[in-house]
């Protein structure tokens, strides 16, 4: 078997239809697709049920308790593919998207594919606010060709087994991590930005600060892997939940206007340089603060209380 296709699901119940649809759907056919389900208490292993009936080809495992990583290892030790290709439950793609991964396994000698990400159908401010940061970051940093800019969904077998799989006791950062080991023991990653998938990203700015939430978690699970990596991602966020401060500070010591000026331009400049100043709108600073302060309460709130 060629492709082993693991999707970890948590009440997955609005999109878990849509990704397996994109799957069933490939001009590519020789392939298992692996659903892993961690606990949901929606319909979402009643609608898995339902298209294993229709298609051998379909697993399912039920785990309890878990995370992303430990829902995409536990698809791991049973998959038989020679390439694995890890897709989230709110991902869809098109029907060449799995040929060309093998494809580019088989002619580039790839140790990984990596691919484009966009939003799936951005029509509020924030999707439309997330859609363009995908766009602009990937135009600008991301290259065709053996890149170590993107982080890694899909490898081969025997290089996901010398990684070790994924690290249970982190949340929300495991791709980062297993990304950045991926490079660190000289595996090489080939780029296709025309492979593409669309992701179900927040509509709402509730939706956008309750991620927000599970990103605090998450750092502070990073921390205890990577303490200097959680570190910078933290400054990041308090340099944006900074402006909000200075703003209260100000109401209530008033200090001079040019000073205020200049330290939130000081802030935008070390909060956007390092990703190339990357859709700044007034609307996505106001976002960008009101989650960075989500952040920063939960990373403590999970980690000293």
């Amino acid at each position: 078997m060629e492709a082993s296709i693991i999707i970890p699901a948590h009440n997955e119940e609005a999109s878990i239809k849509g990704a397996i649809e994109s799957v069933l759907k490939q001009t590519f056919k020789d392939y298992e697709l692996i659903v892993v389900n961690d606990s949901s208490t929606d319909k979402t292993k009643e609608i898995v049920e339902s298209y294993i009936k229709k298609d051998k080809r379909i697993k399912l495992i039920n785990i309890k308790g878990g995370n992303a990583a430990k829902a995409r290892n536990a698809g791991l030790r049973i998959a038989k593919g020679k390439y694995i290709i890890f897709v989230d439950a709110d991902i869809t793609f098109n029907k060449h998207f799995i040929k060309k991964i093998i494809n580019h396994f088989k002619e580039q000698k790839a140790d990984a594919v990596t691919w484009n990400v966009y939003t799936k159908n951005p029509k509020t401010m924030v999707s439309k606010m997330i859609n363009e940061r995908y766009k602009k970051f990937q135009s600008r940093i991301l290259k065709p060709g053996f890149e170590k800019g993107a982080y890694v969904f899909t490898f081969k077998k025997s290089v996901i087994k010398k990684l070790g799989g994924y690290d249970e006791s982190v949340s929300y950062f495991e791709d980062y991590l297993i990304t950045k080991k991926f490079y660190e023991m000289g595996f090489k990653a080939y780029h296709d930005p025309q492979l593409i998938v669309f992701h179900e990203d927040p509509n709402t700015l509730i939706d956008y600060l309750k991620q927000g939430v599970s990103y605090g978690k998450g750092l502070s699970t990073l921390y205890k892997k990577d303490k200097w990596h959680a570190l910078k991602m933290l400054l990041i966020n308090f340099c944006r939940a900074s402006i909000f401060l200075l703003i209260i500070l100000n109401a209530l010591i008033p200090i001079s206007v040019i000073l205020t000026v200049a330290y939130v331009a000081v802030l935008l400049i070390i909060n956007y340089y390092g990703i190339k100043l990357i859709h700044v709108t007034l609307y996505s600073i106001i976002v960008g603060i009101l989650r960075s302060l989500v952040t920063i309460f939960y990373f403590f709130k999970t980690s000293y209380f």
